[in-house]
């Protein structure tokens, strides 16, 4: 399994953790790479994506629906002022509160970076008939699910 930077070597035939976790990597990679490609840094199309479907929110509501720390977000949101993703505005309702907005750019950026995804999506699936995707995505649903039900057995 080569690329043009490094080959690494493949997984004995049949272990199926090593590819789920070496395609998981190289999913990242190329997730992260759309997402720096629009100019935003990792974790920040949580923000945007919240931002969008709730049109405004708090550092404090975004902190905790991304379960990061508020001075975390603050840096990013400043990161995001300044890129011209977002704005700040004081709260028609309550002065005291500030609120964050998405910006035209901001907005259109969740289009760009599923744009990037839907490409990446082709790559991945190259190959496959429709039928080997739809069996493929079912199988990886199991595997989620043995996963999960045994998180939730270890939980009880």
């Amino acid at each position: 399994m080569c690329n043009e930077k490094r080959c690494l070597p493949a997984p004995a035939r049949g272990n199926i953790g090593p590819r789920i976790a070496l395609l998981g990597r190289l999913e990242k990679s190329n997730f992260n790479r759309a997402v720096a490609a629009e100019g935003l840094f990792s974790g920040q199309h949580r923000i945007i994506m919240m931002l969008k479907r709730e049109k405004s929110a708090t550092i404090s509501e975004i902190a905790e629906e991304t379960g990061t720390a508020p001075s975390t977000v603050s840096v990013s949101i400043k990161r995001m002022e300044k890129a011209g993703f977002v704005a700040k505005k004081v709260s028609s309702k309550d002065a005291r509160r500030t609120e964050i907005y998405l910006t035209k750019k901001g907005e259109k950026a969740p289009e760009h970076i599923k744009a990037k995804l839907d490409a990446e999506e082709k790559i991945l699936t190259n190959g496959l008939s429709e039928d080997e995707v739809l069996a493929l995505s079912d199988i990886l649903d199991k595997l989620i699910d043995n996963y999960t039900r045994q998180e939730e057995m270890a939980n009880d």
